[in-house]
């Protein structure tokens, strides 16, 4: 399963739905790839039924940020 970008579109009281539909796609054991902007604050990212595997900061281009683009993660995050 691959995000990029999109798990960030969705306002805090979105993000639960968005997971577990994620949940309901990915097999057990089964590896949700993620590029995400950078978490700074609460509640960012997965956790319930994840285990974060890798992690690594990165860049994501946007047609908002410099040629650089903007700070970001790049996690490889496990169905459990």
């Amino acid at each position: 399963m691959l995000d990029c970008g999109l798990f960030h579109t969705f306002d805090r009281d979105e993000r639960p739905e968005y997971v577990a539909s994620l949940a309901s796609v990915t097999e057990q054991n089964g590896t949700l790839y993620l590029l995400c902007f950078s978490d700074e604050g609460h509640d960012t990212g997965p956790s319930t039924g994840w285990n974060i595997a890798a992690i690594e900061a990165d860049r994501v281009q946007t047609r908002f940020h410099d040629d650089d683009g903007a700070p970001a993660w790049f996690a490889a995050i496990k169905r459990i």
